[in-house]
Parts: structure tokens; sequence; C-alpha cells
């Protein structure tokens, strides 16, 4: 917990400044334009301010930034890494597991000095240093205002006040979604479940003296979660038995969905009136604070059932380390120059410009770098007062904490043998060996997914997968999203766990009869997302296998374009024809349409019963994407896959 909480504001381009804390005097001069140190590093979001930072400071760094935001992000370093493709700053949100072993030990460098100790502590491996924390959010609860004063209520200071709100919402119809919800998730994960149980339990136990020492004693192997922790599920609990949570909508397939689309499900429904309030992010309130409408929103900490004061919870947006790949002989000037960038970050200026660009409020730095003036009051006056708690937990026991956590809203595991569970993982940890994994194929080559390359424009890895579906179904045409494929084979053998980080959703593959004009429709629905949101463009897009299309994305207010689509052979599609397609259900309306569900594929609508149907279903194989791939590669035995670019989808200009 700190008393001194941290706080930044963005800067724009005064950022572009002479950074003493770890450059000469002077900036160097740019004319002299030396051959430049590239530099990578796997981000979020893109990061326009800090690369041009990095390169005024810097005229031998070019600092380049990959987009990525994969099903299992660690997963995703972790598999890179030992592929021979890991970047040179390693981003995790998760600074443990496998991912460490290939991390720089950190502990000799000036730059962890500019961190707060009590976080640097819980990042040793070994007694090493091998992390860096990036700036975070405070957590809590975003509440639309204007909606509990029409209720009848105040802002609430006590969860049986949340609770009666929420009662209130359910016998009004006011404030609910379409499954009667009326509360949120703003992120989707294992580590934000089990951030949220643990920020409810702060007021009333981790903030006391008791709950200091339990968790002292907790890292030392001397306490236990059960016995302690079960009260912090109570409200969870309570609000999913009165139907005020769905659990199905926020936290389904917690081990493998990001959170983009339950960001913008929140945010759209907080907007619309049909949810009240959110556990949620200062990120959340800024984006509705921005918004246009006629609703005040606010933030508000965690709250007591005994009166006593609110806590928020401070999270980082992730970790950085250096790859240790860079301390191998001949790597002295790549090592050099990503030490130098690290250093950068772990400055005032650096900090200030990576919140600039991820929309963080909250650094770990010692020095204060900011001012928090655009938080609510009851935000500012938590922070001001120290109310804000720092999770001391290994990151690995958080997410495990909320992996069973999870279970038991699921109805999977009682709430001791969950706790119980906990309780073993923190004594002896988990063996990862999957000892049901297995050899299911080999690629000649890597095939991979990069800065959402899948989402727009043909890859060797999307034609791979759509072949596949269309192996599996025998249809005539395969349509598989984007957004559907997370990760990246790399040449060799493909085991079970590497589908598993290629293709992790359980969406089942289905064929229906659709008629050249459907398909147009879908081809027009899946380009339509080419750039949306800080540059991320949407899953809908298609990888196809039996058809090619030509496509121009969207350039600034102008929307993408199909300029054409036709069969391989070239002849072309007949609109009225019907022709046996592989899609997924979730594209068919499984899911419904409803808050952003099936990515707007209404024109192959086979389950959801509010809209009209727009295809016959001819079979559901009960099959997912990984086991199309299983499939295909039993097809083949003994040959290594080479897929290769085949023109099947064409971007103009």
């Amino acid at each position: 917990m700190r008393t001194n909480a941290m706080k930044a504001i963005g800067l724009g381009l005064a950022l572009l400044l002479p950074l003493s804390a770890c450059t000469p005097d002077t900036v160097p001069d740019q004319t002299a334009s030396p051959q430049r140190t590239q530099v990578t590093m796997m981000h979020f979001n893109k990061l326009p301010t800090l690369e041009a930072l990095v390169e005024h400071i810097y005229d031998d760094i070019d600092l380049v930034v990959e987009q990525n935001a994969s099903a299992t992000l660690d997963n995703e370093s972790e598999r890179r890494l030992k592929n021979g493709h890991g970047s040179d700053l390693i981003m995790t949100t998760l600074p443990g597991g496998a991912v460490r072993d290939y991390t720089y030990d950190l502990s000799a460098e000036d730059l962890v000095l500019n961190y707060s100790s009590a976080v640097m502590k819980t990042l040793l491996v070994d007694g090493q240093t091998h992390y860096v924390p990036l700036p975070g959010q405070y957590y809590g609860y975003v509440v639309n205002k204007t909606l509990v004063e029409e209720l009848g209520f105040d802002l609430p200071q006590n969860d049986q006040q949340i609770l009666a709100i929420l009662q209130a919402a359910k016998d009004k119809g006011v404030g609910v979604g379409s499954n009667g919800d009326s509360i949120g998730f703003y992120n989707i994960g294992e580590s934000y479940l089990a951030n949220q149980i643990f920020g409810n339990y702060v007021p009333d136990f981790l903030a006391l003296p008791e709950g200091v020492i339990w968790l002292e004693e907790l890292q030392e192997g001397k306490a236990t979660f059960s016995g302690h922790m079960e009260p912090a599920m109570d409200l969870l609990l309570r609000c999913i038995e009165q139907g005020y949570f769905d659990p199905g909508t926020n936290l389904s397939s917690t081990s493998v969905m990001t959170s983009s689309k339950n960001a913008v499900h929140v945010l759209d429904r907080l907007l619309d009136r049909t949810m009240v309030l959110a556990y949620g992010s200062t990120e959340l309130y800024q984006n509705l604070a921005a918004a246009e409408s006629d609703d005040e929103f606010t933030m508000i900490p965690f709250l007591s059932r005994a009166g006593r004061a609110g806590w928020l919870v401070s999270i980082g947006n992730g970790y950085l380390a250096v790859n240790q790949a860079l301390a191998a002989p001949g790597q002295e000037q790549k090592l050099d120059a990503t030490l130098r960038v690290l250093a950068l970050l772990s400055t005032e200026k650096g900090q200030r410009a990576l919140m600039q660009d991820s929309r963080a409020v909250v650094s770990y730095l010692k020095a204060d770098v900011g001012a928090t003036h655009d938080l609510p009051a009851d935000i500012r006056d938590t922070v001001d007062n120290g109310y804000v708690f720092d999770a001391t937990l290994p990151n690995d026991l958080v997410q495990y904490f909320g992996r069973q956590m999870s279970m038991v809203i699921a109805g999977r595991a009682t709430l001791s043998a969950a706790m119980s569970a906990v309780d073993n993982y923190n004594r002896n940890g988990l063996d990862t060996a999957d000892q049901a994994s297995t050899i299911v194929g080999q690629v000649a080559s890597d095939l991979l997914y990069a800065n959402y390359n899948t989402r727009r424009e043909e890859t060797a890895l999307g034609d791979l997968i759509a072949d596949a579906v269309r192996h599996y179904t025998g249809a005539e045409i395969a349509l598989v999203n984007g957004g559907g494929i997370r990760s990246s084979l790399y040449a060799g053998d493909v085991w079970d766990a590497d589908l598993a980080a290629v293709c992790p959703y359980n969406n089942k593959i289905i064929t229906v009869e659709a008629t050249g004009e459907a398909l147009r429709k879908a081809l027009a629905n899946g380009i339509s997302q080419t750039d949306r949101g800080r540059d991320i463009p949407g899953g809908r897009f298609l990888q196809v296998s039996g058809l090619h299309y030509t496509y121009r994305p969207m350039q600034g207010d102008a929307p993408s374009e199909l300029l054409a689509y036709t069969l391989p052979d070239g002849s072309a599609l007949d609109d009225r024809h019907s022709y046996l397609v592989a899609i997924t259900d979730y594209m068919a309306g499984a899911s419904t349409y409803a808050e952003g569900n099936g990515d707007g594929y209404v024109m192959f609508n086979v389950y959801d019963d509010t809209l009209p149907k727009g295809v016959e279903l001819v079979t559901e194989t009960g099959g997912t994407y990984r086991d199309a791939l299983k499939s295909y590669f039993a097809a083949h035995p003994g040959q290594a896959i080479a897929p290769t670019l085949e023109g099947r989808i064409t971007v103009a200009d």
C-alpha cells in the first residue's frame, strides 16, 4: 500500500525535451543521421509519443512497436521467445513462468532504483530483478451517476447500498440488459477477476493490520487463503444469485478471452443506460467522460461493509524485460541500445510519454510524475489520502486464484475446494507439463501472426486455417474470422498446445447454404472495421478458402469498399445461387447478435430468434478451428505443410 499515491498526465509534445537522467546535457545532433540500431517491443497500443521521444533523445536508436492483443499475451511472448522471434523489450502481463527464463538480469542497472521498492520486491526472481512495471490504472467501480439518482439513490457508500441500487434497477427495469444484469466487468480475464475480488476485500481485511500480517505470512508460505478470503467473494456471489451479474456474458472462457470486446460491451451499455455500474479502470471513466452523453459518470473506490474508508486498487498495464538473447556475443550494441530505451522509460519523461500513449494514470516510479486532476473528486480524494492498494501477491498466484474463482462462479467448483486448490498452488506450484500434449503435425516454415495481420490481409496462417476448415467440412467455401487467430505457428513440429494458442476459442464450426448475395454482404461486413479505435482492426475480417476478393481499406472518414469477389478460377459468384459455406456458430448468432456478439454477420443468422433467419443450416460439426487443424494435419501424415500466399485477398492502394 502507498501513502503517497503516484499520479500522471500526458504532456504532449512537451515530452520531446532533453532527458538529463539518462542522456547527455545536450540533445545529439540529428543532422548526422547515423545508422540506427533497431529496438523492438510489443504493446497493446501504438506508442507514437514514446517512439518519437526515444528517437529524439537517441539519434542512433529506432524504436519499433508492434501492436498485439493475443488471447494470452504471456503465452505469446513465451512462444515467440522459444522460437527465436522474441522482441528486444519483452512485454508480459504475467512476470513468471517460462518467460522469465528468457529475460536479462537487470539487478546491476541503475534504472531499477527509480521504481517503488515495494513494487519491485514482488518482481524478484531468485533474488534478481528481471522486470520493471509499466504505468497502469486505478480500479474501482465506474457508475452512471445520473441513472443512480433517477433510481432514487445517492452514490453508494457501502456494499449494501450497491446491492440496493441493483435491486431497484431490477425492480424498475431500468439500467438492465437483455439478460437482466446491471453490473459488469470492463476487462475480462483471470487476473482482472482476481483483483476485483481482492479489491472488494481491501477495506475490510487487506487494509487492516491483520490483513497486512496475513499478506506477509502468505508470501512466506505461513498463511492460507482458506479461512481468510472466502468473504471476498460475497458481493460477487450475491450479485450472481440475485441476477444482477451475468457470468456467461462477463466472464465466460476467462482463460482465453481478451478485454477489448468486453470493454466495448461495458462502455456501450453504460452509455445506453442498460448497465448501472461496472468494475473497471480510470480508462473506462475517461472514455465515458469523453463520450457525448447527457448522463454524468463518475468513479468510486471499493467500499466497506463496516463503514471504513474506501480503497482503490492499482494495477500496472504490464511489465517489461530485456531479452536474454541480447547478452550473447556480438549483440553488445543491441543490448546497449535496448537498455538505454528501458532507462529512458524509467524516467519521468519516459513515463509521461508511455502514459500519454496508453492512457495510464498511475506510475510506479518513486518520483511524482504528474497530477490526477482529470479524475472524479472521490477518486482524487482516495488517491491523495493514501487509500491505494498495490497488489503485492505474485502475478502467477493472482492469475491462478482468478482461474479457481471463475470455476466457482461457473458452478464447476465449490468455494472451499477452490480455496484449497489455491493454497496447494501457493505451497507447491503447478506442474505445467501437459501430459496429454501430442504432436499433431508439422509446418515447413514460420506462419506468423503479428501486427493484427490476420485482420487486414491474406496470411499464410489464415490460408492454412481456412483450408483446414474447408477440408474438415467438405464445404465449397470456408470463412474464418481473423479475430479468432491469436498466435503463430513455428517451423517444425506442431503440438496440441500450439493449436490452443493459435485458435483459443471454442466456437463450433457449422455449414450453411448461403447465396452469393449473402457472401457478398459477409465480405463487406468483414472489411468494415479494417481500422477502428487506436488503429486496431476488427476481428470480423475474413480469411478465406474457395473464394477470392479485393477491397480498399478504410481511409480517414472514407469507409472500406469491396471491389471484387470471385471463385478461385476467376468466375463470378451468382447472387442467387446457393453455396455450401463453412462458418462458426458464433457468426451464425449462437450467442445472439446483441451487445456486439456475432461480429455483425446477421446475413448468416441461424440461431438468434430475435432476427430473421439468413441462411439454411446444413450441419453442426461440433468441432472447433483446433479440431479442423488436427484433421488437416492427420490427412497429411509425415508432410510438413507449407502454405504460401495465393492472392486470395488483394488490398487495393
